[in-house]
């Protein structure tokens, strides 16, 4: 029998179904998947893996889909993967040793999620490997959870630095599911039938962002705020998300108030998310001091946190690039193109960034730019080519592929 299973529901996820199961193959004894009326060869890949394959008819609710799958798992310990996740290779000693363990019942993962063209990448915690015991159970329509009922019935949860590479908000695959109009018409069902639920209004708004409903934003915000049911650990994270909508409304007074109780709701612990927006408030109102202090600010505080939900690089590369535009935009250009080069050799495949590039260097030959940048050669090029970091309709690629057909380059 073993002492592992990954319990999964799937449905038309052929695309990306091999490399998640290949991803653990050697470390689960066994698979369980639910199938919610695949139309593509997902079954038939399944079973290739030497999965378990249970269909069921799909009935617009992920936790009681997902509890089909725990019921056909018959190990002490269950792992839970989305088909458009992959276990790190590097973590697998780490999901080993875990299963070890007679102290804890359940581990929170951390799920790195790439966003929009993967230039951006969000790190939260999720509750994905658990013991198959009595009463942990999922919950939730959407965006379900099984945390709450291990908490609830006493079961110890501890935290795991095993990763989860999760590519399911790469913008061609959101589009292709059309994941945020399904995600957001779920959500306005579930708060009518839990309308005291902060949790699902949180996640209603987080959606409604995908969506650019700004109003929606920040009404399901103050909702999710007010039931007074969301988690301590969310509200920082709810605060920012209230200050995102203002934002994307241009209503800088409510995203600043909003970003600023976002840090005070993390107090002690510091929240260079939400230092890295109030910096962006204050250059979108060009006042470059301010905005100097707070990225330099989130830069002091990294991109370690405890909080839950956190955005890779608002303590690192993007704060770098936030700093150089400030520059940039006050005319120090020396000093905007030094920091634009350090914000480089964290992150050089980060699209804002090399936008900046292009208007400080726009007037160096390709041999000049190579002597700032010794690397690019190697470096652009193979960004451009996965497609991940700059799909073809972008400029870049122009610019790139010219670049690195010219002798010049080292």
């Amino acid at each position: 029998m073993g002492q592992l299973t990954l319990a999964m529901i799937v449905r038309d996820e052929a695309r990306w179904l091999p490399s998640c199961l290949q991803s653990v193959k050697g470390i689960v004894d066994e698979m369980v998947v639910v199938d919610t009326g695949s139309r593509d060869d997902t079954p038939r890949i399944a079973r290739q893996f030497g999965a378990r394959v249970i269909e069921i008819p799909w009935r617009q609710d992920f936790a009681r889909a997902r509890n089909v799958s725990l019921d056909y798992v018959k190990t002490p310990w269950v792992l839970v993967l989305d088909a458009d996740e992959q276990l790190h290779p590097d973590d697998a000693p780490l999901i080993r040793m875990a299963l070890q363990t007679d102290k804890f019942h359940a581990y929170d993962l951390w799920q790195v999620s790439l966003l929009s063209d993967a230039q951006d990448v969000a790190w939260a915690r999720v509750t994905r490997l658990f013991r198959n015991l009595p009463g942990i159970r999922y919950e939730g329509r959407i965006h379900e959870q099984v945390a709450s009922n291990v908490v609830r019935h006493g079961y110890q949860l501890a935290s795991l630095d095993a990763r989860l590479w999760h590519f399911g908000y790469l913008r061609d695959i959101w589009t292709e599911k059309a994941k945020a109009e399904r995600n957001y018409n779920l959500l306005q069902r579930a708060v009518r039938e839990e309308p005291g639920n902060g949790y699902l209004w949180w996640q209603l708004a987080q959606s409604a962002i995908s969506l650019e409903e700004w109003n929606m934003v920040q009404e399901a915000t103050k909702k999710a705020l007010d039931a007074g049911t969301l988690p301590d650990s969310l509200v920082p994270v709810a605060w920012l998300t209230l200050g995102k909508g203002a934002a994307g409304q241009g209503v800088w007074t409510v995203a600043a108030a909003a970003f600023a109780r976002a840090e005070q709701t993390a107090l002690p612990n510091p929240f260079a998310d939400a230092v890295f927006y109030r910096g962006e408030v204050h250059r979108a109102n060009r006042a470059w001091a301010a905005a100097e202090q707070a990225f330099s600010q989130a830069l002091t505080i990294g991109d370690t946190t405890p909080i839950p939900l956190h955005e890779q690089g608002t303590g690192s590369y993007r704060a770098w690039h936030g700093l150089a535009s400030t520059y940039w935009a006050r005319g120090e250009n020396d000093r905007a193109a030094a920091t634009a080069l350090v914000a480089y050799r964290h992150y050089p495949a980060y699209r804002p960034l090399w936008l900046l590039i292009r208007q400080i260097f726009g007037n160096y030959t390709p041999r000049e730019f190579a002597q700032v940048i010794p690397n690019v050669a190697a470096d652009l090029p193979g960004l451009v080519r996965s497609q991940a970091w700059f799909p073809g309709d972008l400029v870049d690629q122009e610019i790139a592929l010219g670049w690195e057909n010219l002798p010049v380059l080292p």
